[in-house]
């Protein structure tokens, strides 16, 4: 019996390594480009590394293998470090992305529980061996164990919260349904692990791990939003999100109360924002006069579409910037009104061009009205020289 156990628990972990590989190379495949695949990918192949060891480590046949199996596990912090990663990406926390010190944060962690485990012999014991194979217990008083495991689950909290953030204020309904899946999936292995490999060790209790299983439920959900609902795959509404995000003109979608939703990067590089500052705010908010916000506003209310609306920004610091706005309402399949979607063109350059363009066109108009009047002076005194030299009885100097 005891040996039936110690098969079916190194199977379980087996199982789990190969979903995780499975599912990895899978998404990985949808499209090879996007940052969004490679992350999910890398968090399937530790998963899958992690799960294997696990697997190696409960039916190894000596205490020597084991304790090679266990040592070989010491890279499962990034595991951990890639799901936050992931979560960034997919609930589209740009800003946060560009900051370096955010991946310092993500990744340095992980890299130093990584390698303490592996060189701090005071985290955990050697692997002892249960009824579900070799194991592990923490040591009394290990201080480094709690510490990492205070960082896993705030990890772990901190990416389900963004994922339950995302999903309240993502517009898309298609894109709802994905994060449902998406957050049912990190709280599986969450959940689980805190009730298997959170607090169970502390208290000396033994339990089978069973985490690395648990995050097969991550894949499954992930295969299943895939499956129904697109999620990583290359679509033509990723199509128009790349184009969106890299189109030079500033972009943004603002609902039917004139609240912002979402703008694209040309936008917040043009006014100096972080993506978290514009978002929820009115759209008035943008504009160098508040004015000229209503107007557009009203614009789209009455007209539904309009062109090349000459108005200004308002950047961060104050300055203004000339751009050209157009934009059209955004309307469901029933025909329901929702928000309109707006376009700036930046027009600065043109518009220092065609002020100097003006200064050349008045400077000419200015020279032009000397030199007629300087011609006419020269005629009118000619005239004069002409009538004197007649009364003097002389030849006119100047007549024809």
């Amino acid at each position: 019996m005891h040996g039936i156990m110690i098969i079916v628990f190194a199977l379980f972990s087996l199982i789990g390594s190969v979903i995780c590989l499975f599912f990895g190379n899978f998404v990985y495949y949808q499209n090879r480009k996007q940052l969004l695949n490679k992350i999910f990918f890398l968090l399937c192949m530790s998963l899958a590394f992690w799960a294997f060891t696990e697997f190696m480590l409960r039916q190894a046949e000596s205490l020597e293998t084991a304790n090679f199996w266990f040592n070989m596990n010491f890279l499962w912090p990034f595991s951990l470090a890639f799901p936050l990663h992931f979560m960034l990406i997919y609930t589209e926390k740009t800003s946060v992305l560009k900051n370096k010190l955010t991946y310092l944060l993500v990744y340095a962690p992980a890299f130093i529980f990584s390698f303490g485990d592996l060189l701090v012999p005071s985290m955990r014991t050697e692997p002892i061996m249960e009824f579900w194979g070799y194991s592990y217990y923490v040591l009394e008083g290990s201080w480094m164990y709690l510490v990492s495991e205070v960082w896993v689950f705030t990890v772990g909290f901190l990416a389900l919260v963004l994922g339950i953030m995302y999903y309240r204020q993502v517009y898309s309904e298609e894109k709802k349904r994905q994060a449902k899946f998406v957050i049912l999936g990190f709280s599986i292995p969450i959940i689980t692990g805190f009730f298997t490999e959170g607090f169970p060790p502390v208290l000396q209790i033994k339990i089978p791990e069973l985490t690395t299983l648990a995050f097969t439920g991550l894949c499954v959900c992930v295969g299943y939003a895939i499956f129904e609902h697109k999620l990583f795959v290359f679509t033509p509404a990723t199509v128009a999100e790349n184009i969106i995000e890299t189109m030079n003109d500033s972009l943004l979608l603002v609902d039917k109360h004139g609240i912002i939703m979402k703008v694209n990067h040309s936008l917040l590089n043009l006014l100096g924002y972080s993506e978290d500052e514009i978002v929820g705010q009115p759209m008035e908010k943008l504009f160098a006069e508040e004015q000229s916000g209503k107007n557009i506003n009203n614009k789209f209310l009455e007209n539904k579409t309009f062109d090349n609306y000459e108005t200004k920004y308002k950047t961060k610091t104050g300055e203004n910037v000339d751009i050209s706005f157009s934009g059209s309402t955004v309307n469901i399949k029933d025909g329901t009104f929702v928000g309109f979607i707006g376009i700036g063109h930046n027009i600065t350059d043109r518009k220092k061009a065609e002020e100097k363009l003006k200064e050349k066109i008045d400077e000419l108009e200015k020279y032009k009205k000397l030199t007629v009047g300087r011609e006419l002076k020269m005629i009118e005194m000619k005239k004069e020289i002409d009538e004197l030299c007649n009364k003097l009885g002389e030849k006119p100097r100047y007549a024809r």
